[in-house]
């Protein structure tokens, strides 16, 4: 995905999906957030876990997932349910405490086509 919706040439219906446990895999997910709408990709996180990102077809079955799925238990505890914008990091430098980059964060490809803001991946690896 490009981070636009080719049909409508908005942002793509992509939700983050926290606090879900690690032995959660992709069919657990996609089976719960299929009953809001059609899935066009599921990605769950492996390194650090703990986090997903679910893309839908049209904004419209995303916000009803967002309404119906936010703050409910599945996976093992209360998952954390919100859109994403679609943009995405190209590189993320980890900084040391003097400020300077020490080193790059090598990701594959396909993590980063899922990375959204930076923002929530960091809140995510808070929760942890």
């Amino acid at each position: 995905s490009s981070g636009i919706n080719a049909e409508y040439g908005g942002p793509v219906p992509r939700l983050f999906v926290g606090n879900i446990k690690s032995e959660v895999e992709k069919d657990d997910v996609g089976e719960i957030f299929a009953k809001h709408g059609k899935l066009t990709d599921v990605w769950i996180a492996r390194n650090p876990t703990g986090f997903a990102f679910v893309e839908y077809e049209t904004m419209d079955m995303a916000n009803e997932a967002v309404q119906h799925l936010d703050g409910t238990e599945h996976f093992g505890g209360r998952i954390r349910v919100e859109l994403t914008e679609g943009r995405r990091e190209r590189r993320r430098k980890r900084v040391d405490s003097r400020g300077e980059k020490s080193r790059d964060m090598r990701i594959s490809f396909e993590s980063w086509m899922k990375m959204d803001f930076q923002l929530i991946i960091q809140e995510a690896l808070v929760q942890l």
